[in-house]
């Protein structure tokens, strides 16, 4: 990533030298998740500068992203998945929450998952998107990832049809989807310890092919970045953050894709 431009760009406006800029730049890119305030500390900073050098890295990284999402292709075995990230606590009167508020719930208090699907393939790139948050209320089961968020995220349309075998934890949104798309699909049950199978594949022969290798603990590690992300954001600001979808993490990803 080219930072030269970043320099010219952040630095004009803000009273900072450009050697505590380098150095904050520096800074955030050797942390996974980095912090505000020891940002703000070790550099001498007001918190209003960090925030708005850590802003615009957020959008390179969320661009880069996008670029390597659109340019990423698996195949082999893929494991498709969701999990959520993060939940939040969100009073029903929250304006910037409205739109998910339904008038037949009662409760004064929701909680808000912020949720993130991904497809991995094996020992190769982990490709992962934001689903759109959401509301369920207090004790309520965590929510699994519809028809709907499955189209959406239009993780299918990166494997290779006729040298992929998909798999998933019997979600049935991922089976459908995977079927219209040409691609074969098995599924297992994380919870009953199966991570492997038995399946006939072509000319009749039966594989036992590991199932998951992957499981909640491959996507969380994206939650590290992300909650770094979200540590500088109040409630009121999340929703047009994740809209524009910037919770896409440039290191994670460039890591995983092994470019």
């Amino acid at each position: 990533m080219r930072f030269c431009p970043l320099l010219e760009n952040i630095g004009r406006p803000l009273s900072v030298t450009p050697q505590k800029l380098l150095a904050l730049v520096v800074q955030y890119l050797s942390k996974s998740a980095p912090r505000l305030y020891e940002a703000v500390h070790l550099n001498g900073l007001h918190s209003r500068v960090v925030l708005q050098v850590h802003g615009e890295l957020r959008r390179l990284e969320a661009k880069e992203g996008r670029r390597l999402l659109n340019k990423i292709r698996l195949k082999g075995d893929v494991e498709l998945d969701a999990t959520a990230l993060r939940k939040v606590y969100v009073s029903s009167n929250n304006e910037g929450w409205a739109p998910l508020v339904e008038d037949n719930f009662s409760t004064r208090v929701f909680q808000l998952h912020i949720r993130c699907a991904g497809a991995l393939q094996r020992n190769r790139p982990v490709l992962v998107v934001p689903l759109p948050p959401k509301l369920v209320v207090p004790g309520a089961r965590p929510p699994t990832e519809s028809l709907e968020d499955v189209y959406d995220s239009n993780l299918v349309s990166k494997l290779a049809r006729g040298e992929t075998q998909a798999f998933s934890d019997g979600n049935k949104a991922w089976r459908r989807v995977c079927q219209e798309a040409g691609i074969p699909f098995e599924d297992v049950v994380h919870r009953q310890l199966q991570f492997a199978k038995i399946f006939r594949k072509r000319k009749g022969v039966s594989l036992q092919r590991p199932a998951s290798w992957v499981t909640q603990e491959e996507l969380n590690a994206v939650a590290v970045r992300i909650h770094g992300m979200l540590d500088v954001l109040d409630t009121a600001r999340l929703a047009t953050y994740l809209a524009e979808k910037n919770v896409f993490a440039h290191k994670f990803l460039l890591r995983c894709a092994k470019i």
